[in-house]
């Protein structure tokens, strides 16, 4: 059952309207489930950046836009933050979403395959997890090395999603994402750290 409270209809309609005239209120007090997509590239967007502060990585921007979106690391990166670290960053946004995705191990077995040789070539976080991890093999071909890494990173990303804090600070910056689509690093860092310490996760 939704948690959303019910809606009359007088409401719906003003609601309606306001999308027309005032696109930046309307996604301010509309309803999440009145914007499913939005609101999940919201979360997730959001879950980048907040394990990314969390590990101790500065922001440059966060974006959200219809059903896209990007988190832009500062350019001086930290020497702290390693390959490991983004990978959980990554899968942390799938796993933010509302119907996020826990893939089976034999659903990493094929798209680590379809890598390996050269099949998939999308961007998505799955598969740029898998190329992370990839870079940090002796031998980069090693697929049951890489399943490891992305499962060790999965683990630790839910683990991470599960903590109240760092969740407080995902919807604190989802929400934010939702009405402005696009917030300064510096604002995503204020937001973050009213509930987690800059690079407290850091381990």
């Amino acid at each position: 059952m939704s948690d959303e409270p019910e809606i009359s209809e007088e409401h719906a309609a003003f609601l309606r309207d306001l999308e027309k005239t005032d696109p930046k209120l309307y996604r301010a007090v509309a309803p999440n489930e009145w914007l499913p997509a939005f609101w999940e590239a919201c979360l997730h967007e959001a879950a980048h950046a907040v394990v990314m502060h969390a590990y101790g990585e500065r922001i440059d921007r966060v974006r959200c836009k219809g059903h896209e979106g990007g988190v832009t690391p500062h350019s001086a990166r930290s020497a702290s933050v390693t390959p490991f670290h983004v990978v959980v960053c990554l899968l942390a946004g799938v796993l933010a979403e509302p119907d996020g995705e826990v893939l089976a191990v034999a659903n990493w077995r094929d798209i680590i395959d379809d890598v390996l040789n050269a099949r998939r070539i999308e961007q998505t976080d799955y598969v740029n997890s898998i190329i992370i991890a990839r870079g940090e093999l002796e031998d980069s071909n090693d697929a049951d090395a890489i399943l490891a890494i992305v499962l060790a990173a999965r683990a630790r990303a839910i683990d991470l999603l599960q903590t109240p804090q760092i969740w407080a600070a995902i919807l604190g910056v989802a929400q934010c994402l939702r009405i402005e689509e696009a917030l300064p690093g510096e604002r995503v860092h204020e937001i973050c750290a009213a509930h987690v310490p800059f690079g407290a996760f850091n381990d």
